[in-house]
């Protein structure tokens, strides 16, 4: 039996890399508001900019320093132990999976380094980072149980992952701020079908925290409020509370 694990100079490669990304993803997302904001403004009107970008940016900066020191406790408890007959991968808050010897159906070495197993079933695929300590006496493990296929380039929706996720945003904020009918319902409609399918893929995947699972319920409530937004814009009446 062998277990692989993430090393602390590990996870502090990957942290600075992702607050890099956070903050240009942040920076993106605002400006999106204020063009969307100067565009809409009209004169005489109130702004509410000067307090909505300091508010946001002060709970999004909370968010990210509050999200980092759970997410440091659960990475650095990863761990993969492979044996002659299985693999199984193990780490805080997510349910333990295990994909037998038999059940392997393909190996791949991604272009960064890392590992994924793929199972018998399309959710059974166990994620191994490139920042795994010991990767070559991994990779010689590995081909034990299969062959590796390996990635010259990574495919197109994980090379461009925070691309998508940044035209969920911008559509969503679209929804919410374009005067035109016939676009807002377009990105409204879009909208819904991003936060849909994220949904749909948190609830399915064995790789996601049992918190995160929990939490995502939350999305059925941001489809629901741009439908009835939608509903609104296109002539509908709201609920009258007084």
């Amino acid at each position: 039996m062998e277990q692989f694990k993430v090393s602390q100079e590990g996870y502090n490669k990957l942290i600075k890399k992702w607050l890099i990304i956070m903050i240009a993803v942040l920076g993106v997302v605002l400006s999106i508001y204020i063009a969307t904001a100067i565009i809409s403004h009209k004169p005489g009107e109130f702004d509410p900019s000067p307090i909505v970008i300091p508010v946001v940016a002060v709970i999004v900066g909370f968010s990210v320093f509050r999200g980092i020191r759970k997410q440091r406790r659960i990475f650095l408890s990863y761990c993969v132990t492979i044996t002659d007959s299985d693999i199984t991968r193990e780490q805080i808050n997510i349910r333990p999976l295990s994909i037998n010897f038999m059940e392997v159906r393909e190996i791949i070495k991604t272009k960064k380094g890392g590992f994924m197993i793929k199972g018998r079933s399309s959710t059974d695929v166990i994620h191994i980072p490139y920042v795994i300590d010991n990767p070559a006496s991994l990779e010689e493990r590995l081909k034990t149980f299969a062959p590796i296929t390996v990635w010259e380039k990574d495919p197109w929706h994980l090379k461009y992952r925070w691309v998508i996720s940044l035209l969920a945003v911008g559509v969503w904020i679209a929804t919410f701020t374009v005067e035109n009918k016939p676009v807002s319902v377009i990105c409204g409609l879009s909208a819904i079908a991003l936060i849909l399918w994220a949904f749909i893929f948190i609830l399915r995947s064995k790789n996601v925290p049992v918190s995160t699972k929990r939490r995502s319920w939350i999305y059925l409530l941001l489809i629901l409020g741009i439908i009835y937004f939608l509903y609104i814009r296109l002539g509908g009446k709201g609920i009258i509370f007084f």
